[in-house]
């Protein structure tokens, strides 16, 4: 018996009626989703401290469609966590990306579990660093452009004020640009001694500044530069 095997994963079924293959087969695809659980586990547990895989819930078709009106969800979104659970979607078993959309969600989880749901880690580094996880980083080159073209003191203000996903268009473009070239500086260790270490001390800027040796400001200038450059 392996590691995942010993894992306790727990799913549960969410459904406006029972006529669905993910609810009439649920003994199959939880053998097989227990694998794909368990691996997202192991890999985002590098990147954050966790003690325990967060509960799931799959959702058939039509509570699909109601969640998404109730919670007003965009078309396209397959997953989402919520208060340290992971809520997939019916699209979520078409897609063949599932485990880098497990390690989105989980890594949120993981925050969520280390700092005990205290609004501590911006949430620019929390989404920077989950799109990295996920491998859905990289940008086009045309909207480099349009983000280079932002008054660079504007960008740091809504970074420093975590406001960037409220005032800008451009908002998870820039988010995935960033994640990616911290990403490849530091190692997974690094995000998760910054995000304990925000935990502890509550601060999330002095973390970063222990443990990259540079200011949030300072990063974002050296990020921007790297992407004028590219």
């Amino acid at each position: 018996m392996n590691d995942i095997d010993k894992m306790d994963i727990r799913i549960y079924s969410v459904a406006v009626k029972d006529d669905n293959y993910i609810l009439k087969n649920i003994t199959e695809i939880y053998k097989s989703f227990k694998r794909i659980v368990g691996y997202s586990f192991i890999q985002v547990r590098e990147f954050v401290s966790m003690d325990k895989i967060p509960e799931l819930f799959i959702y058939d078709r039509e509570s699909t469609l109601q969640i998404m009106k109730d919670l007003s969800l965009e078309n396209w979104v397959k997953a989402f966590s919520a208060e340290g659970k992971i809520h997939l979607l019916s699209g979520f078993f078409k897609s063949r990306r599932q485990l880098d959309i497990l390690n989105h969600e989980m890594f949120h989880c993981g925050v969520y579990q280390c700092t005990k749901n205290e609004p501590l880690i911006p949430k620019w580094f929390n989404e920077a660093i989950a799109y990295y996880i996920s491998n859905n980083s990289r940008i086009d080159k045309m909207l480099s452009k349009e983000i280079i073209a932002i008054p660079f003191d504007k960008l740091k203000l809504w970074l420093k004020k975590d406001l960037l996903i409220e005032k800008c268009s451009l908002a998870y473009e820039i988010i995935k640009s960033i994640g990616n070239h911290f990403c490849n500086i530091y190692q997974a260790a690094t995000v998760k001694d910054i995000v304990y270490d925000t935990w502890i001390k509550k601060d999330f800027d002095r973390a970063f500044i222990k443990h990259t040796s540079f200011t949030i400001d300072d990063f974002l200038e050296k990020w921007l530069n790297k992407l004028i450059l590219s």
